[in-house]
């Protein structure tokens, strides 16, 4: 129920553990370990998985301004979506932009 629920959130929104523990009505500690054994991640970790591949396929797919992108899976500030994207991808985003403008189309 945790990973539906943040698979349908909102990305643009801080996650809280505090509060998905107080939704789910679990003990944090609790919740944390059960998701970690169950999806072998965390449950930041999972949530910025989910913001990367959001961030990721808006580049990809897209024109929207890269602050823009940032924005819309949570970052304020857009030196830290940079810093992310590149440490999650190995590629940074005007590059991964670059390089679907140069595949030619079929």
């Amino acid at each position: 129920q945790v990973k539906l629920h943040l698979d349908n959130r909102s990305l643009s929104h801080k996650l809280s553990l505090k509060q998905l523990s107080t939704d789910f009505g679990i003990n944090s500690n609790k919740l944390k370990k059960l998701f970690k054994e169950q999806y072998q991640c965390s449950v930041y970790e999972y949530h910025i998985s989910l913001r990367m591949r959001q961030a990721y396929l808006l580049i990809e797919t897209g024109t929207l301004p890269f602050k823009e992108i940032a924005d819309m899976v949570g970052y304020a500030q857009y030196s830290a979506f940079v810093n992310y994207f590149k440490t999650y991808y190995n590629i940074l985003p005007k590059e991964l932009r670059k390089r679907q403008s140069d595949t030619p189309k079929i």
